[in-house]
């Protein structure tokens, strides 16, 4: 169970990095080139670019966690991740 809900939450992560890098379009497209103050429109393209790669580090390095969640989680009486050793 601890697994599906593991599995559950880096997709919702992954959707929200999607959701990052389409708003990060988005305002990349809408963005004003001729402002007078280009470094303040452009602060919202930064701020997605910023969150989605945070998101997708997050993402990446969530695997090599699994054992220090297990022992987080285990020491507040949670089940046990189940290993799958003898297929």
């Amino acid at each position: 169970m601890i697994e599906r809900c593991l599995i559950s939450f880096l997709m919702a992560m992954g959707l929200f990095a999607l959701g990052a890098g389409v708003m990060m379009i988005i305002y990349t497209y809408t963005y004003d080139r001729t402002s007078p103050d280009a470094l303040r429109e452009m602060m919202p393209v930064f701020l997605w670019c910023r969150i989605e790669e945070v998101v997708l580090i997050v993402l990446g390095s969530a695997p090599l966690l699994k054992n220090q969640l297990a022992v987080f989680w285990g020491g507040w009486g949670s089940p046990a991740f189940k290993s799958k050793r003898g297929i």
